[in-house]
């Protein structure tokens, strides 16, 4: 399902059309009507109309059960369930070693109960903090699927083991990473608080600085024109 956007906002193009997760417009649920699209969350569902030209969405609570939502459908819905040796998939990175997305497999785990709430938290393999399990979600069937081959195969099964020696940067393939440095240089140049430091050091110092940066990261793409990393960029983006 698409709908059309009505709104122009930081994530919308008034007029564009995006695909539909799900909507909730029941008028039993007594809370304000939204709609989820793919890739960008959740919206308030007067900010589209449906993409077949109609009005207005029906007064029901609609899902596509076609469209694959990793995030929603695995949340952890019984933490207390969870043991040594489970393999939770990033989706928030709360901390600068994690990468959302990845797989991480459970090293050690411990409960608290706080008025009948179970608070629970996890230690990933190489890392020696503990983590919220809501930083996580439990695999897909898909991917469940995807790992019984890989160890069908004995092959091995993709966890993530976390390295502090290694920046997160240095993780990312080269046209992420090229894309990430770019958008950090130009918020260095339009940085309204930045002094005498030159763009670079400012990158470095003063926006992303818990990625720990040098100066040779930006050289590649230094030696680029504006034209040129747009262009690479649009077409990766497409």
């Amino acid at each position: 399902m698409l709908a059309i956007s009505v709104k122009e906002t930081k994530k919308l193009v008034k007029g564009a059309q995006y695909p539909v997760l799900e909507y909730r417009n029941s008028s039993t649920r007594g809370f304000r009507s939204s709609i989820k699209i793919k890739d960008l969350g959740w919206f308030r569902l007067d900010f589209f109309i449906p993409g077949d030209g109609t009005s207005s969405f029906p007064k029901i609570d609609w899902k596509d059960h076609n469209i694959i939502d990793d995030e929603t459908s695995n949340y952890i819905k019984n933490p207390e369930n969870l043991k040594k040796g489970d393999l939770l998939v990033c989706v928030r990175e709360g901390s600068i070693y994690l990468q959302k997305g990845n797989f991480y497999k459970i090293e050690d785990i411990k409960q608290e109960t706080i008025n009948r709430w179970t608070k629970v938290q996890v230690k990933v393999v190489g890392y020696n903090r503990w983590l919220s399990h809501y930083s996580f979600r439990i695999a897909s069937q898909r991917e469940i699927r995807e790992i019984s081959l890989l160890k069908l195969f004995d092959e091995q099964v993709p966890s993530t083991s976390i390295d502090k020696s290694t920046r997160k940067i240095d993780l990312l393939p080269n046209e992420k990473k090229e894309l990430l440095l770019g958008q950090i240089i130009i918020r260095s140049v339009l940085d309204p608080w930045r002094n005498s430091m030159d763009i670079i050091d400012w990158a470095i110092k003063k926006i992303e600085p818990s990625l720990k940066l040098k100066r040779d990261d930006f050289f590649p793409i230094m030696q680029k024109t504006l034209a040129e990393f747009c262009q690479e960029n649009e077409k990766d983006n497409h």
